[in-house]
């Protein structure tokens, strides 16, 4: 009993002198960890979507694609923080949601189908376009910041301008140039 005692005397005393070193190999044993945490969630994630079936399936597949691949982005942009590493990890995220978005599209048919698909391509370019502008935010001055928001609005506006217009095509005869009409008048085209 008392050697247990010392021992952990021992041990506790080599810990707290050796925090220093400690700290710095604990940030690659904390990354090491966390990406094997990763790994182990991606493929109990798979397990859980063998008992589905169909698009089902596929799309929860995707999303634990989706979230693998979000986490080791967050992670890397942890690991080495920087500007560049957080604007990887956001457009990483923007792809992975998009995959998902893709995925959950495949269910539908015709029109809604089409719908869907141009629906998760304008919520891409957004979040792309957002993840641009505050990359630039932080690595360059305003004035490219204040272009950079300007052409993130256009290649929005754009994205959410055919989401819509795919909208009318379901549509026939003078109904569908009301609703293009409409849309045009919306978006100033």
């Amino acid at each position: 009993m008392t050697n247990l005692f010392i021992n952990m005397f021992v041990v506790g005393a080599v810990v707290a002198g050796s925090q220093n070193v400690m700290a710095q190999s604990l940030s690659d044993a904390d990354y090491k960890t966390r990406k094997i945490v990763i790994s182990h969630e991606y493929k109990n994630a798979l397990k859980r979507c063998d008992y589905l079936a169909g698009n089902t399936k596929d799309v929860c597949r995707a999303e634990a694609k989706a979230r693998q691949d979000k986490a080791r982005a967050e992670l890397e942009a942890a690991r080495e923080p920087s500007a560049k590493n957080h604007y990887k990890s956001d457009l990483t995220a923007a792809e992975a949601d998009y995959a998902v978005a893709k995925e959950q599209c495949k269910s539908k048919t015709a029109n809604e189908k089409d719908v869907c698909l141009k629906e998760a391509e304008a919520t891409e370019v957004k979040l792309k376009a957002d993840a641009k502008v505050k990359f630039e935010a932080a690595t360059s001055s305003p004035g490219n910041t204040a272009e950079t928001r300007e052409e993130a609005a256009e290649y929005k506006r754009e994205a959410s301008y055919e989401a819509d217009k795919e909208k009318c095509d379901v549509l026939a005869g003078n109904a569908k140039d009301r609703c293009i009409t409409q849309i045009k008048r919306r978006y100033g085209e």
